[in-house]
């Protein structure tokens, strides 16, 4: 099963396709057994051991979806003067199934700064303290209202549904082909004061489409993302 992991993942590493395959997995085979440390440092944020059922679908999920918060962190460029000395803040708005596995990715260092995950209740905490901001299913009715608050401030806005980057988010998860994948904004991200490596807009969903061909003709990044700490 390992090696079928590992040989998946690299295959869909090289892809040509827009779609965001940075980690990405089958919903089945995510179900079904999880990649020990050895498959790549891209999943380390992920509990090892196969299918153990200490771990809940839900936990599963979170931290797969931490393990894709991670790698975005890296690929991200924030205005020196918006960054805490030696952090990176991912804020938590909402609620979430398995906050733990989102927490698994507290204390990674991403660019010489340490990952440092946060809970906050209300969206006004996210200017003065976040750098990404996770926005829960749970706020789904309260997105229009999120996104304003933190219009034209620079916080990367990703929101844990569909539809989040299409209504003015800076990124958001989403399924296709039952799998786990990223929409990006781009002029949301720009609007922020933001700045995305352009190997990575290989790899993400674009809304509303663009011309790629000018970007970075490189491989893809799974090398820088094999090599996180």
């Amino acid at each position: 099963m390992k090696n079928f992991v590992t040989t998946r993942l690299l295959r869909l590493l090289t892809s040509s396709l827009v779609v965001s395959q940075l980690a990405i997995f089958s919903s089945s085979l995510f179900a079904s057994a999880l990649p020990t440390a050895q498959d790549g440092e891209a999943m380390s944020a992920m509990p090892a051991g196969g299918g153990s059922s200490e771990y809940s679908p839900e936990s599963r999920e979170y931290h797969l979806k931490a393990a894709f918060l991670r790698y975005v962190a890296k690929f991200v460029e924030w205005p020196e003067s918006s960054l805490p000395e030696s952090t990176i803040n991912i804020c938590v708005l909402g609620q979430v199934p398995s906050f733990q596995g989102l927490n698994s990715i507290n204390g990674k260092i991403v660019s010489d700064r340490a990952l440092n995950i946060l809970k906050i209740n209300k969206v006004s905490e996210a200017a003065n303290h976040c750098q990404i901001l996770f926005v829960t299913k749970t706020e789904q009715d309260n997105v229009k209202s999120i996104l304003t608050s933190i219009e034209n401030k620079p916080i990367l806005g990703f929101g844990d549904m569909d539809g989040f980057a299409e209504a003015g988010g800076s990124m958001n998860f989403y399924i296709v082909n039952n799998r786990l994948a990223i929409m990006t904004n781009l002029p949301a991200v720009e609007k922020a004061g933001l700045k995305i490596n352009p190997r990575m807009l290989r790899l993400v969903t674009i809304v509303p489409p663009i011309d790629q061909s000018s970007f970075d003709k490189g491989p893809p990044p799974d090398d820088k993302v094999e090599k996180m700490n």
